[in-house]
């Protein structure tokens, strides 16, 4: 018999063994092909690799074209896009944006029972699908399973056909093993990715504190309570101290930084921080060039939780700055002190130069034909100058002194008192003044007095001769300038001598009152430049060593307009003046030299002692119809009424009334602004008698 020709029963067992045996070949490729697919998705950690992978091989195991995987979030526990293959775009950016919910179509009913859903053709119009845009893909064969790590469902992998395609019981049995196998996969790589993100976070986060640390304008540095390593420091540390970082690294702290006498301090705060966990303490750092710089920290102890080790954070500002405002405000305080001695000093004093140089004046047109006579009398006149300069010095700390400020040509004013103070002298002077210089907004005469006084100082520093400079340039503040100035435009001048220079210890009290170390110097020179420089809300500072000279630095704000140099211009010649005067004033002798100077030019003189005196005689004048042409009146009158009261009541009494304020405080606020208080002109004691005359005239022109 053939051996083609089997019996029925033989025919039979021999389908049965070959259908056991295709079965078993199918079941070792199903198991071949999960064991190549998990070993390929465990080979990456990479989370779009792994799902690729998994696509990919389990489409291809399969024969289908299509797959799908979504992912549970952990926080909200609905379903996300994780990958996909063979889709278009369009069907994608649908999906990705878009959270599923249990029991929303068959990704959703997949993940609520855990059971796969096998749809073996047109599975586009089936109606559990919850969007539009899956029918419109034409999808046939569909099988979707769940995706599961131990006994969780972390995802929902779906693979389809196109038709022709169809999916067979061998591939959906063979998809629903590679489910059940790689969501351990999967799980790995989220919580991968997860430990990148977060390490990524952290890293962002300990740049960002890195960039709060290195922006703080404070130190901050970090060391070890016990062993004083340093931890954590800031760049401005680095800076401040002039250490490398190396360097820091391998100082102990705080030994390293201080003194002896401030380790020992800083030592008691350890001690107290130990104790009570903060403190503070003023202490002055050492820096790699030996400065010493004054520190305020603020200190915290705290434990490292990561080696129990405890710590010592400390955040320093420099008190470099604030010391230098302190200290100018201490100079200020100290002019402030003597304020009011000296403006009443030198008011009194004034008030008796005005009856010395007035009668001098008088004497003086008396004595034109006897030489000898004139040149006493001239040398008294000069010597009453002199006097007369020392008081303004005093009226410069007095309290309430305004400058009366105008827009003026610096270089003229610095030329035109170099040239005064330096004739005849041993000592040159080099000007750097640029054409493009800006003009001042300032009292002409208070800041010819600065440049007067900085230049008596540079030649007494220079007693066998030598030269002065003296530069000027346009000077716009900045925020970082340190100078204790509002923003806006000055002009810095800078006067530098050769002279002798200022010791250490000196330097930080010239500009206090009464303080020199010159024989025959008042201390007051200086401290009224500074008194000056601030009340034109400018600054002067001083740079010096002993033996190398000193320069004097002086910012005045700037004015808008440019102005032109004026030469200064000869008295115009006294004529007689027919007028009607009267002179109020509390002091006789004053009363009378006025007196007797304003009837040498041919006026009518009436005398009153205070204000109310004055009002009733200016009164009943207006009422004889033989009014005053002019009233002179002293400000000050003490326990009576002064020019400042009684200009009000002249004014209601007659609006065109000419007043002239007259005040032995010459830098009375009143003298610096005397039109807004209705005065047509004022005259500051000491006057000559062409003073008083001058004064007169410009208010009848």
């Amino acid at each position: 018999m053939p051996m083609n020709d089997q019996l029925p029963h033989e025919k039979s067992q021999q389908q049965t063994t070959d259908q056991k045996e295709e079965e078993l070949l199918l079941s070792q490729k199903r198991l071949k092909a999960v064991k190549e697919l998990g070993l390929l998705a465990t080979s990456s950690p990479n989370l779009d690799v792994v799902l690729q992978r998994i696509l990919k091989g389990t489409t291809e195991a399969a024969g289908a074209s299509v797959g799908m995987i979504f992912l549970k979030d952990p926080k909200s526990r609905l379903f996300k896009w994780g990958a996909s293959l063979g889709l278009s775009e369009e069907f994608v950016a649908d999906f990705r944006n878009k959270n599923i919910r249990h029991g929303e179509g068959l990704t959703g009913i997949i993940a609520q029972t855990g059971e796969p859903i096998y749809i073996q053709e047109d599975s586009s119009h089936d109606p559990r699908i919850a969007r539009q845009i899956v029918a419109n893909e034409k999808f046939n064969s569909f099988i979707g399973v769940p995706l599961y790590a131990g006994d969780e469902i972390i995802g929902v992998m779906n693979i389809l056909t196109r038709k022709p395609e169809i999916l067979r019981e061998q591939e959906i049995s063979l998809i629903a093993a590679i489910g059940a196998h790689v969501g351990s996969a999967i799980l790995n790589a989220q919580l991968f990715k997860q430990l990148q993100e977060a390490e990524s976070t952290l890293k962002a986060e300990q740049n960002f504190m890195e960039t709060l640390i290195n922006a703080l304008s404070d130190t901050f540095f970090v060391f070890e309570a016990d062993t004083g390593r340093a931890r954590r420091w800031n760049k401005i540390f680095n800076k401040i101290s002039g250490y490398t970082d190396q360097e820091i690294a391998s100082n102990k702290a705080p030994d390293f930084y201080y003194s002896a006498e401030e380790k020992n301090k800083a030592a008691a705060v350890i001690d107290l921080l130990k104790r009570h966990g903060k403190a503070s303490v003023e202490l002055s750092l050492i820096s790699k060039d030996r400065q010493q710089i004054p520190f305020e920290y603020s200190a915290a102890l705290v434990q490292n939780p990561l080696d129990a080790q405890p710590l010592i954070i400390a955040i320093g500002r420099d008190l470099t700055e604030r010391q230098k405002m302190e200290q100018e405000l201490l100079k200020a305080q100290k002019l402030e002190s003597i304020a009011i001695l000296a403006g009443g000093i030198a008011h009194d004093f004034n008030n008796l130069l005005t009856g010395i140089l007035g009668n001098i004046s008088l004497a003086g047109r008396l004595a034109n034909q006897d030489k000898k006579l004139h040149r006493y009398l001239t040398n008294a006149k000069k010597a009453s100058c002199r006097a007369q300069d020392l008081t303004q010095q005093l009226l410069t700390f007095s309290k309430g002194g305004m400058p009366v400020r105008k827009s003026v040509d610096l270089p003229c004013i610095i030329k035109e008192t170099t040239d005064f103070l330096l004739h005849g002298s041993n000592i040159a002077c080099r000007f750097l003044l640029p054409d493009d210089l800006w003009s001042a907004e300032v009292d002409e005469g208070q800041i010819s007095q600065v440049f007067q006084n900085l230049l008596l100082n540079a030649t007494q520093a220079m007693p066998e001769g030598g030269q002065i400079t003296i530069t000027a340039n346009n000077f716009l503040t900045s925020p970082d300038c340190n100078l204790p100035l509002q923003e806006g435009h000055y002009i810095l001048i800078s006067v530098g001598d050769q002279g002798c220079g200022v010791s250490v210890e000196h330097i930080s009290k010239i500009f206090d009152p009464y303080f020199t170390t010159k024989q025959q110097g008042s201390g007051l020179g200086l401290a009224t430049c500074y008194s000056i420089v601030k009340n034109h809300n400018g600054h002067i500072s001083v740079e010096s060593e002993s033996g190398t000279g000193t320069t004097f630095h002086i910012y005045l704000p700037a004015a808008t307009k440019k102005q032109k140099c004026k030469k200064s211009s000869s008295p115009e010649k006294l004529e007689k003046m027919n007028k009607k005067i009267l002179i109020m004033d509390d002091e006789k002798d004053i009363r009378d030299v006025a007196s007797f100077m304003l009837q040498e030019i041919g006026c009518d003189v009436a005398l009153a002692h205070d204000g109310c005196e004055a009002i009733n005689q200016y009164r009943h004048a207006l009422e004889r119809a033989q009014p005053f042409d002019a009233v002179i009146m002293d400000l000050t009158i003490p326990g009576g009424m002064g020019g400042k009261e009684a200009v009000e009541e002249l004014l209601r009494i007659d609006p065109d009334t000419r007043v002239i304020a007259s005040s032995g405080y010459s830098n009375d606020p009143v003298m610096a602004n005397f039109s807004q208080y209705g005065f047509k002109g004022c005259l500051g004691k000491p006057y000559t008698f062409t003073r008083l005359v001058k004064t007169l005239q410009d208010i009848f022109t």
